[in-house]
């Protein structure tokens, strides 16, 4: 381990400040061991796991303890400020710019307990209730009703577990659309070698981060879909890249195993669809909805898209919306050609 970080000094010309750094043991190391180990590399012993950046360097199989500082900064800041002075609207500002805001670094890189987010939930519901006069209140509704979007009678707050995947989920499109950054080419190397992010399994002995990030794999593989370029990176049967609501699927009974990706139904000299083809595989109504996507000669790759979004990127927002729609990770489009056919 010394020579390794040796090798780093040399190659990249920067220092390890030992005076700032840790060592930490599990329980199987006797003390003995420790106390050599530490002295060897120059580094203090801990037991006790610090934070950086605010977030816990460890993660042990207690998670909810892990993040217990998070419950104290809510409780904190709640007995600073005074109600007397708070309004509807002024409470309304405070749960959603302020102690909401703060849990926004923590859930792009953890995923957070469902129990632990509905004590978060209970909190803030508490004191949007509560009174000046007795700091009691009667709860007229749900805290799951507060977080149903204005435009259909909620205010807006955020369902925590909910807002936690969509955070988790941008983790998970970055290493699909930037495959050579290096956080993706870490984990591709440590959890995907020869795959991909969305046929990746779980592995044995994960780190938390990948839990976290692939519990929300499920969204984008439901809300990701194929901009249609020359077609050979999209399978015809399985992939989503049908202009059509739902699933954005090719809907027939029976698979005609000739044709496999999609660049089989494009005349690659006239750069047009096979019509007779199509026609014979799915009807007249998806061959419809087939058509409305245009070819384009200069377009000669496959682009994977975000359906939650007419852009075809991922965001937070689109996501949270994609998930809240139906509440189970799923968003049925009302306009589905824009985001297909965009040039």
């Amino acid at each position: 381990m010394k020579s390794v970080i040796n090798e780093y000094k040399k190659v990249s010309g920067q220092l390890v400040n030992f005076d700032k750094s840790l060592i930490y043991f599990s329980s199987n190391v006797g003390p003995e061991t420790q106390i050599q180990v530490g002295g060897i590399l120059g580094v203090r012993i801990s037991n006790n796991s610090e934070k950086y950046l605010g977030l816990p360097t460890i993660v042990g199989q207690q998670k909810k303890h892990a993040f217990v500082h998070i419950k104290e900064r809510f409780l904190k800041l709640l007995n600073n400020w005074s109600l007397r002075f708070l309004l509807t609207g002024g409470k309304e500002v405070f749960l959603k710019s302020i102690l909401q805001a703060i849990l926004i670094y923590a859930m792009q890189c953890f995923k957070l307990s469902a129990s632990f987010c509905l004590e978060l939930e209970s909190i803030m519901s508490k004191f949007w209730w509560q009174n000046s006069k007795t700091n009691k209140g009667i709860h007229w509704c749900k805290w799951s009703d507060l977080c149903i979007p204005k435009a259909n009678g909620g205010l807006g707050f955020r369902d925590l577990e909910k807002f936690n995947l969509a955070m988790l989920a941008k983790q998970g499109w970055k290493i699909i659309t930037q495959p050579h950054c290096l956080f993706a080419r870490v984990m591709k190397a440590k959890y995907f070698p020869r795959g991909d992010f969305l046929s990746a399994g779980l592995g044995s002995y994960p780190s938390f981060t990948w839990q976290s990030i692939w519990s929300a794999r499920q969204i984008l593989e439901d809300g990701i879909g194929w901009r249609v370029g020359n077609g050979e990176s999209i399978n015809i049967w399985s992939d989503s890249w049908v202009p059509i609501p739902r699933s954005g699927r090719v809907q027939c009974q029976n698979i005609d195993i000739r044709y496999t990706t999609l660049s089989d139904l494009i005349d690659k000299d006239t750069i047009t669809w096979k019509q007779d083809t199509i026609r014979s595989l799915f009807g007249e109504e998806q061959l419809k909805s087939i058509l409305s996507i245009p070819l384009v000669s200069s377009r000669s790759h496959d682009q994977l898209i975000w359906r939650g979004d007419n852009i075809g990127e991922y965001t937070v927002k689109s996501g949270y919306k994609w998930i809240n729609a139906t509440g189970n990770s799923r968003l049925y489009i009302d306009r589905p050609t824009s985001f297909y056919t965009k040039p």
